[in-house]
């Protein structure tokens, strides 16, 4: 069958095309010779080679005529399908050539039936790629709104629902079915699947209901021009012809169906993007069907069918990359972690050390199938899925089904010490082991390291200082200190920066380098020396650019109302600190500058330890306001007037906060006054308004990179999150060649940050990510959290803009290029031309660091170890004087006679205003997170409720709590054992002792209150009278997230 489409004349195999099963038979009886000629034609068929060359499933050889061969002979099928460079380029790329080569080789040897056993025939995509675009638009208006079903429901209607009644698609009962459905989309297509044509009897029913045609657009972009022009045949004559019985209804929905296979190959490149995980799950889990038809079960709202867990898309993707295998290079750094020694793998940016990681766990469990245990730690949450996808993919079986993915903050996710008994390898971030390991109930691992075989530590430079990964190893040296002669698990690390520790010598960043493998208890230091061409031919090293931005070369008068403002609140702040004796810093000169914001943090800093009332909200809200001004100054500096305007406006949005004091009215009033100027200069002068060379020249180097290479991948890193929207809305409102051609944007901050100042919710990153990765968006605008691990392959040019930190951040930065012939900008403008100087300072600290780990790495085995021994001995010493300390501060506390003074409770002052919210005897642990046994501080008025953006996620319901007096975010509502409780975050609070009225001092994580607080966990009894003192209707309100009547 095959044979005679692509026109070739092979009598002796006609009688066995036709049995698909007789395959094996039909190669083994057409003479060799005549076979070979038609190999290539043959295995041009297969789905290994189909996906190589237009990176989709195709399903009709007619397409490949249409794509690739003008003039449809088969000479020139021949010449493109034959081994020629073409094909090999892309088997290269698919990293497919190995198996390509082995099947030529069974031919060669004439073992027919596992060779043809390499080959896979496909089934038609239609009905996969219509539920992908499904999967897309429900996921989508799902998760767009409240987690309820939405706009989705309206393209599942009563005219639609009847329409493929009419056309016997559905039954009665299956509508009335349907209709009751909360989830009407996967409740339908239960039902409608049956069909074998349902996709044509669902695209049909569309373009029939004149109601439902706009549904066509957002499902299926493109395709109803696609229908009218191919078809030559308008929508409304095509609803006339379905509206008959009989041949023309037949023939109206056979060129919709035609229209539709059609369109989809045509389109089957955009279509590879899309995930592809909705039909597998429709089809292959009928407890996925049950659920979505019934709208849910005992667990809550689900999520679509098309809407599979990130991680299962993750591996999907790895999947598709095929596994990959270890080049030499790789076999060579990790030869000390395959013979069982500790060592740290440097290594640059995009060759491969999660491989390597890899490897060496796959020898620890083929070592010990059953009892090893392996913990890879990423050092941040958004980077877990993506390593849980390399390890799944990675790893052969029957280890690859033992893999887990361990992420926090789930009311599902069992203790670490259970996911242990059951899997192998656990795929987590350095916080939630160390929580578990510092964690001594029974449920917790109480410090016992030894239950692991292998520890390996990503980015492992960060092991050093108050870092969880260096806490972890401080628990792995006490167990080793008072556990002598027992089994300790093997370290492995991974970086390609460790760092000089802001070193001006070479001897200085060699010292810094030791001390990182002496917190890792390396006995090696690993990089490659014996194949350096073998990397050097993988790793490809971004071509390093910097751009001088000149100045804005006009006056801009909102600069200078900006300088009126900050000088109004400067003196305001010098007036009211000299009244209430509070001595501060004298403000920088720079306005405007990197400078200045260090001042506003230092400021900040020191009126967090302010404990009386009324100086501390004045003088917070004057602070408040330099910083508001600062960043307005910054973003017209760098950005756009216009951005600036747009900041300030949202700050002085009422949901931003209302006036804490007569100081904070009077500065908004003052702002509120200057706004109309600003607005006349932007109104009156848009070009000047609209206009910043650095982001001109932003603009200039992102047309040239999607000029030359369309399918490009830009990461552009920023200092602030306000600064990720002025990017953004620049490259939305002026530059529509970029939006021309389907480049666009998307922004990746922080998690830990509210959305009121740019932080986007962990769900969100990952939707980003996958976004960025599949090219539905082109151009990721980050701040730092992307610096570090994101691996996407197809990046090729990352942009600093107007941001320059240390030469970690420099490398792993420029690390995020990974595709041969990458780019690495950065635009520094003319007012802050230090960062310039501080850019050739970490080339020339990242050359130093490279020398360091160079001579390391050359040195004697037993040096090494003598020197590392050395540094560990030290820590040992200061180790043992700690805990001396802490015994003998536990036995004065046990020695104290009865009735001393007990240990003082500590006030929780908001910081923006110093309201009390609460006391540190009001605080109770529950599942690690710090909630408020008492409902009164949501009752009296002290502070109250506003909607979570995003909703509700995992245990969060969907409600925060805000500051009553100044609208600061305290926390928000978190379920606990079927109770709701307050909890809250430690930033917006100084603790202020009881007795003494004296701040505590650097508190920047509820970890630091133990030195002057404890907080006991809470009790069944407390839960009990909890449950039993709180009224019906007030904890009916707090779970649906609205706010108690006071």
């Amino acid at each position: 069958k095959l044979l005679h489409k692509i026109g070739l004349e092979m009598p002796t195999a006609t009688s066995h095309v036709a049995n698909e099963d007789s395959r094996c038979q039909l190669q083994l009886e057409v003479h060799w010779p005549e076979l070979r000629r038609f190999l290539p034609n043959i295995l041009s068929y297969n789905e290994d080679l189909q996906k190589c060359i237009v990176q989709s499933d195709l399903n009709e050889l007619s397409l490949i005529f249409e794509v690739l061969i003008p003039d449809n002979s088969a000479q020139n099928l021949e010449q493109i399908y034959g081994l020629n460079d073409l094909v090999f380029e892309k088997l290269r790329e698919s990293r497919l050539e190995k198996k390509y080569f082995h099947f030529c080789e069974l031919l060669e040897r004439q073992r027919f039936t596992e060779a043809v056993a390499l080959l896979k025939r496909r089934r038609s995509e239609s009905e996969r790629r219509l539920l992908d675009c499904l999967a897309e638009h429900y996921r989508h208006c799902l998760l767009g709104s409240d987690g309820k079903s939405g706009e989705n429901d309206s393209l599942v209607n009563d005219l639609l629902l009847t329409t493929l009644c009419d056309f016997n698609a559905l039954t009665e009962n299956d509508v009335e079915d349907v209709r009751k459905s909360e989830r009407k989309m996967p409740a339908l297509l239960s039902v409608l699947m049956k069909h074998e044509e349902w996709p044509a009897k669902f695209l049909t029913a569309i373009v029939y209901s004149e109601g439902n045609c706009h549904h066509l657009e957002r499902l299926l972009p493109g395709f109803e021009e696609y229908l009218v022009q191919g078809q030559r045949c308008s929508l409304a004559d095509l609803q006339r012809r379905l509206d008959e019985t009989g041949a023309e209804r037949d023939r109206a929905e056979q060129i919709v169906r035609t229209a539709f296979d059609s369109f989809i190959r045509a389109n089957a490149y955009a279509f590879e993007e899309l995930p592809s995980e909705f039909a597998e799950t429709t089809r292959e889990d009928p407890a996925a069907k049950a659920a979505a038809a019934s709208g849910g079960g005992d667990n809550g709202p689900q999520l679509p069918v098309g809407a599979a867990s990130q991680e299962e898309a993750e591996v999907e993707e790895a999947e598709r990359s095929s596994r990959q295998q270890m080049r030499a290079y790789q076999l060579e750094l990790a030869e000390a972690g395959l013979a069982g020694r500790n060592c740290m793998v440097v290594a640059p940016t995009g060759s491969g050390k999660t491989l390597v990681g890899i490897e060496i766990a796959a020898r620890r469990l083929a070592e010990d199938p059953d009892g090893a245990k392996v913990a890879f730690l990423a050092d941040r949450t958004q980077l877990v899925d993506q390593q849980y996808a390399a390890f799944k993919n990675g790893l052969p079986e029957p280890h690859r089904s033992r893999v887990i993915c361990v992420r926090g903050g789930s009311v599902e996710q069992f203790p670490l010490s259970y996911s242990l008994r059951d899997h192998s390898v656990l795929v987590l971030s350095t916080q939630i082991l160390l929580n578990n390991l510092l964690d001594e109930s029974e449920d917790g691992l109480a410090g016992d390291v030894a239950k692991f075989s292998l520890l390996i530590f990503d980015e492992c430079h960060h092991c050093d200082k108050d870092h969880p990964s260096k806490k972890i190893m401080d628990l792995y040296f006490q167990y080793r200190d008072s556990n002598p002669g027992k089994r300790l698990p093997q370290i492995v690390g991974l970086t390609a920066s460790p760092g000089t520790g802001q070193a001006c010598k070479l001897q200085e960043a060699t010292e810094h380098v030791l001390k990182i493998c002496a917190n890792l208890d390396c006995q090696e230091l690993c990089t490659v020396r014996q194949h350096l061409p073998s990397l050097r031919t993988s790793v490809f090293d971004p071509k390093d650019r910097m751009h001088w931005a000149p100045a804005k070369p006009f006056t801009d008068s909102l600069l200078g109302e900006l300088d009126r403002l900050m000088q109004r609140a400067e003196d305001l702040l010098a007036h009211e600190a000299k009244r209430f004796e509070f001595l501060i810093p004298r403000p920088p000169s720079a306005r405007g500058s990197f400078i200045y914001t260090n001042y506003t943090g230092m400021l900040h800093k020191m009126l967090k330890e302010e404990t009386r009332e009324q100086p501390s909200c004045m003088l917070h809200a004057a602070w408040k306001h330099l910083l508001r001004y600062n960043f307005a100054h910054l973003i017209c500096s760098l950005f756009r007037s216009v951005d600036a305007l747009r900041y300030l406006r949202d700050e002085l949005d009422p949901e931003c906060g209302q006036p804490t004091c007569r100081l904070d009215r009077d500065l908004r009033d003052d702002l509120r006054s200057a706004l109309p100027k600003m607005d006349a200069f932007c109104r009156e002068q848009p070009e000047a308004a609209g206009s910043s060379p650095a982001l001109k020249i932003l603009a200039e180097i992102l047309r040239g990179q999607f000029g030359q290479n369309g399918d490009s991948r830009v990461i552009i890193f920023v200092q602030q999150r306000c600064f990720t929207r002025s990017i953004k809305d620049f490259l939305d409102s002026s530059q529509p060649e970029l939006a021309n051609a389907g480049v666009r944007a998307a922004v990746m901050t922080g998690a830990n940050a509210c959305g009121a100042v740019g932080g986007i919710t962990q769900n969100a990153q990952t939707d980003t990510l996958a976004d960025f990765r599949r090219g539905v968006a082109k151009i990721l605008i980050s701040t730092s959290v992307s610096e570090e691990g994101l691996d996407v392959q197809k990046c090729n040019m990352v942009v600093r803009f107007c941001h320059v930190t240390n030469e970690i951040a420099m490398v792993q930065s420029k690390g995020r290029g990974r595709a041969e012939g990458s780019t690495y900008h950065v635009i520094v403008p003319e007012q802050l031309g230090w960062l310039s100087d501080k850019e050739k300072t970490n080339r020339m600290r990242d050359e130093m660091m490279q020398e360091a780990v160079l001579r390391l790495s050359k040195m004697e085995q037993l040096e090494f170890q003598a020197k590392v021994q050395k540094l560990q001995s030290d820590q040992a010493c200061l180790r043992k004087i700690q805990q001396i300390q802490k015994s003998a501060a536990s036995a004065r506390g046990a020695a104290a006679p009865r009735g001393s003074t007990p240990r003082p409770h500590y006030n929780l002052q908001c910081v923006g205003c110093n309201t009390l919210a609460c006391t540190s005897l009001d605080l109770r642990m529950a599942d690690k997170h710090f909630v408020v046994l008492r409902d009164s501080l949501l009752t009296d008025g002290r502070a109250r409720l506003q909607p979570r953006p995003g909703g509700p996620a995992e245990d969060l319901l969907n409600s925060q709590i805000v500051c009553a007096k100044c609208q600061k975010l305290w926390g928000g509502l978190r379920k606990f054992k079927d109770l709701v409780f307050p909890w809250l975050k430690v930033e917006p609070f100084k603790f202020v002792n009881s007795s003494t009225g004296v701040s505590a001092f650097g508190v920047k994580k509820w970890a630091d209150t133990s030195k002057y607080f404890g907080t006991p966990e809470l009790s069944n009894k407390e839960m009990l009278d909890k449950a039993e003192g709180l009224p019906e209707e007030l904890y009916m309100q707090l779970l649906a997230g609205s706010a108690p009547e006071e």
